[in-house]
């Protein structure tokens, strides 16, 4: 993952978005790649058209999100700084910020946008 991390700026964005996207996105969904891929998803991601982000990221953000893997939620609060700007208003009250205010839940202590 390394490797793709600093190879992902040489690479053109068509291939990124057809290709490497789905992959990544596949992997991380069926528990392949875990947190290592999130990082380059999130760097594809932010070079998309918001109604290509909002159609190949934000599902997939969302669905980590409502996970029960806790490595995984708490890799996406660590970047929700690089999300919120491309998450609709609508995606974070109703999607994110409903599976992360749960008083009890350790999950809330980690994000840097609930403190």
């Amino acid at each position: 993952m390394a490797e793709l991390d600093s190879s992902l700026d040489t690479l053109p964005m068509p291939f990124l978005k057809h290709k490497v996207l789905p992959e990544l996105s596949k992997a991380v969904e069926y528990g392949g790649a875990g947190t290592k891929a999130l990082i380059p998803i999130l760097k594809i991601g932010s070079k998309l058209e918001s109604q290509e982000f909002e159609a190949k990221v934000s599902p997939l953000v969302v669905k980590l999100f409502a996970s029960n893997d806790r490595a995984m939620r708490v890799a996406l609060c660590e970047h929700l700084s690089k999300l919120v700007d491309h998450l609709s208003a609508k995606t974070m009250n109703d999607s994110i910020f409903n599976n992360l205010v749960r008083p009890n839940h350790p999950i809330f202590l980690h994000c840097p946008l609930t403190h």
